[in-house]
């Protein structure tokens, strides 16, 4: 009678057992492992956003060299056809040389076929001598004196009454994107991200971070 007791206390403690097991401990187990796996996948979008946070930060300290760039670039190649500036750039680099500039004769902008681009193409006249003239070429094709790109496509010199030389060439330059005229032209916005924007996607970011930290608290 007794060996039959210690059987059933046995089975029953066994079965006690096996029910806290089943019932209580391993849900508990896989609710702690749940929480594992959010917090581990919390870390990681954690280290994502901080890594984000790194670039913006890393950009918002580049950004005055960034626009600078930018701005040289449009410069060179604007977004629009800007004739005015292009034909006073053309006169300051003839009366810098010393030269005398005759003529300037730009076309209208034409977009050029399968290309995100479209050409100007320009005839120049100038009078001068050798030397003026080689240091009007000098001038205009020096980005650090006339930003806007010109390439040159023919070149002819005629003697008008010597020393004084005339020179006749042609050229083209380019404007980046579909090209406009100047009656319909847009206004365009500056290039380049104001800091603003940088700071507002930065304390975006912060938010984020700081709310994904206390749910995984």
């Amino acid at each position: 009678m007794n060996r039959q007791a210690v059987l059933v206390a046995v089975l029953v403690t066994a079965l006690v057992v096996v029910a806290y097991y089943l019932f209580l401990l391993k849900p508990k187990m896989d609710e702690v492992g749940e929480v594992e796996e959010e917090i581990a996948t919390v870390q990681q979008q954690e280290a994502q956003l901080r890594s984000r946070l790194a670039s913006l930060e890393e950009v918002r300290a580049r950004a005055p060299e960034i626009e600078a760039a930018i701005a040289a670039t449009t410069a060179v190649l604007p977004t629009e056809p800007n004739l005015p500036a292009a034909l006073r750039q053309l006169q300051l680099a003839a009366d810098e040389a010393g030269a005398r500039l005759i003529t300037v004769a730009p076309a209208r902008p034409a977009q050029v076929e399968g290309a995100d681009f479209g050409v100007i193409n320009v005839s120049v006249s100038v009078e001068g001598g050798y030397f003026q003239i080689v240091d009007f070429f000098r001038r205009v094709e020096d980005p650090s004196i006339s930003p806007r790109a010109i390439r040159w496509q023919t070149v002819a010199l005629a003697v008008a009454e010597y020393p004084t030389l005339t020179l006749s060439a042609t050229g083209q330059m380019f404007v980046v994107g579909p090209p406009t005229t100047a009656d319909d032209a847009a206004t365009e916005p500056a290039p380049g991200a104001s800091p603003g924007v940088v700071e507002e996607g930065q304390a975006e970011l912060e938010g984020d971070i700081d709310a994904e930290v206390e749910d995984a608290a």
